[in-house]
């Protein structure tokens, strides 16, 4: 049994073991990948992301710190979906909700943002 339990050991990667159990502080990537950053007043910010599909080519994924949406095109620069309507002017955009009570996803004077 011990000599069982001594081979099991052998396996254990110490090194995520002792990040998992350090003090010390590390930052998270949390940035979807091939995403957009759109930076925000009010110091909001959201992510915008092309859906890879040939059939949806046009249509965008809006990424939220814990929601992600479809939205599809319905005019150029106009995405839309049953909660919010986006507006994306060059390197600007503007978030709408369609319902006073989704006030959270009003986003204004959002410009697009360099991601490192």
């Amino acid at each position: 049994m011990i000599l069982v339990f001594i081979q099991g050991c052998s396996y254990l990667d110490t090194e995520k073991i002792g990040r998992v159990l350090s003090t010390d502080y590390y930052e998270l990537d949390t940035t979807p990948k091939d995403a957009e950053r759109y930076q925000c007043d009010l110091n909001k910010q959201f992510f915008l992301k092309d859906i890879n599909s040939e059939k949806q080519k046009k249509d965008k994924w809006i990424i939220f710190k814990n929601k992600e949406y479809r939205l599809i095109q319905t005019d150029p620069g106009i995405y839309e979906n049953e909660l919010i309507t986006l507006v994306v002017d060059n390197l600007t955009a503007n978030i709408k909700p369609k319902k006073p009570e989704l006030e959270e996803f009003s986003f204004s004077n959002c410009n697009l943002a360099t991601l490192k």
